[in-house]
């Protein structure tokens, strides 16, 4: 009997803890991928510049992009400008404020930096792409943006020549933790 109540005692803390860990998860970064097909914008996509959304494109693993919804397309840096046409998810969030620019210099690190910096996908299955943007070339342009500890820190963008540009200066998407509501919890 005694054996039995430990094994139960040590089954409900197990259940409880996974169910904070759980919780603890939802409230970590509240968005999600959804496929993008031209012409049907999702209700809940979050608009990071006027006429421009944050896209996640395969190509060597998911690359962020810029969707340009005026014609149907994402574009994504990768060895220089490179358009999408299929399988492009659009980012989106019942919780958009939860989300704001920040902006950074990865030439000037300071400390936190790219603390609660939101995920945007990962280049080769080996690098962890953030999500960043910036106004180049008289246009925002929203695009990957590697680690400030990587060789390859900062913003990934392309030029008028197709050619790729690596930005230390620009807006990086971070998720606000202090809001900390939860309006659909079931317990």
């Amino acid at each position: 009997m005694l054996k039995m109540l430990a094994i139960f005692i040590y089954l409900s803390a197990l259940l409880l803890t996974s169910a904070l860990h759980l919780e603890a998860e939802a409230l970590t970064q509240d968005f999600y991928w959804r496929d993008y097909i031209p012409g049907d914008m999702p209700c809940d996509a979050i608009e990071a510049a006027p006429g421009r959304y944050i896209g996640q494109a395969y190509e060597n693993g998911y690359m962020v992009a810029t969707i340009y919804p005026h014609i149907g397309v994402a574009v994504i840096e990768m060895g220089g400008k490179k358009i999408i046409r299929d399988n492009v998810k659009i980012f989106c969030s019942y919780q958009p404020q939860y989300f704001y620019w920040e902006k950074v210099n990865f030439d000037e690190p300071y400390d936190n930096q790219a603390t609660n910096a939101v995920r945007g996908g990962h280049q080769n299955n080996l690098f962890i792409l953030f999500i960043g943007k910036a106004f180049h070339e008289g246009e925002w342009k929203i695009g990957k943006v590697f680690d400030i500890m990587h060789k390859w820190k900062g913003l990934w963008l392309w030029d008028a020549n197709g050619k790729s540009n690596n930005l230390r200066e620009f807006y990086l998407l971070k998720y606000n933790t202090s809001i900390n509501e939860c309006t659909n919890k079931v317990f």
